[in-house]
């Protein structure tokens, strides 16, 4: 068995990039914990680059989303009974009309993986993480700012990203080297 390692990579850079180093750190442990809702706080995150490719990134209805439509067990009674009699082309178009949240994908280093090597997932587009947000279920989603203007869309330019599209879609995330808590800090060597 061949053993998947996924990085994040993000940069640490001074007031003025010069050499840009570039550090690698498997997203599970990034994402983990306090490490990235951490820089939040100081609104340190400069740039989010991924794979804004997808059907479920939809600017216009604000929201990025990587549905779970292949597993029906986390879905509602009424939304599972309905889905089970659905094949997946339709429970996609069913999830893609974006009425209300429905469950995600559980990204793991091999799903991130499979998408890299199928080429599913791209670098394709930078934007800017402002913030968090949870949805009426929990979900976790980043307050993102697109570049292709507040007139493009209802919400300002702005959209949300879930926890599992991010998780999925990320090349890399580019942040002040002085936002990293000093624990990852002290790990990293830095």
């Amino acid at each position: 068995m061949q053993l998947i390692v996924v990085i994040i990579l993000f940069v640490l850079y001074d007031t003025h990039i010069r050499s840009v180093p570039f550090i690698s750190i498997a997203l599970d442990r990034f994402l983990r914990g306090a490490g990235f809702d951490f820089i939040f706080y100081f609104r340190a995150v400069e740039r989010w680059d991924g794979d804004v490719s997808e059907k479920g990134f939809s600017f216009k209805n604000g929201v990025a989303i990587n549905p779970e439509v292949k597993k029906v067990e986390d879905y509602s009674t009424t939304d599972r009974a309905r889905f089970e009699k659905m094949d997946e082309k339709e429970r996609l178009e069913e999830v893609y009309k974006f009425e209300k949240p429905f469950p995600e994908v559980n990204v793991t280093p091999q799903v991130r993986q499979e998408g890299f090597e199928a080429f599913v997932t791209t670098d394709d587009h930078l934007m800017h993480l402002t913030g968090i947000a949870k949805d009426q279920n929990g979900t976790k989603y980043y307050i993102t700012k697109n570049s292709w203007g507040t007139e493009r869309n209802t919400f300002g330019g702005y959209l949300n990203m879930s926890d599992s599209f991010v998780r999925a879609k990320t090349i890399y995330i580019m942040v002040h080297k002085d936002a990293i808590p000093k624990a990852i800090k002290s790990k990293l060597g830095i």
